[in-house]
């Protein structure tokens, strides 16, 4: 059996993240985010969705579910060193453009019947 962790975030985030640092237009970003995700329907092992930009609450929470899917045991100690909030640069972007709602809530669904 494999075990996968996916690693995928909202595609607004993704395109706004990389018109920040690198001046990729957001439309093609969003093309790229879509391209990316194409290939995780063709995944056949289970996965997992780790959360890029969460509020340290749910870090942690995302690391915990990420261990136990992963069968290691979790050390909240080990993590808080490891935690630093001034990397958290993206907050939850709801303005989803609407071709990419269905497949971006799809992947949500999927990672949390894991």
């Amino acid at each position: 059996d494999l075990d996968v962790i996916v690693c995928y975030r909202n595609p607004m985030e993704v395109a706004k993240s990389l018109w920040l640092r690198d001046k990729i237009p957001i439309k093609q970003s969003l093309y790229q985010w879509r391209l990316y995700t194409d290939r995780l329907k063709h995944l056949k092992a289970p996965f997992v969705h780790f959360g890029a930009s969460v509020p340290e609450d749910d870090y942690f929470d995302n690391v915990r579910r990420m261990s136990q899917f992963l069968d290691i045991e979790f050390k909240p100690s080990i993590l808080e060193s490891c935690y630093d909030s001034k990397k958290i640069h993206n907050q939850f972007d709801s303005n989803i453009p609407p071709q990419l709602k269905s497949r971006y809530a799809t992947l949500n669904l999927l990672s949390d019947a894991t």
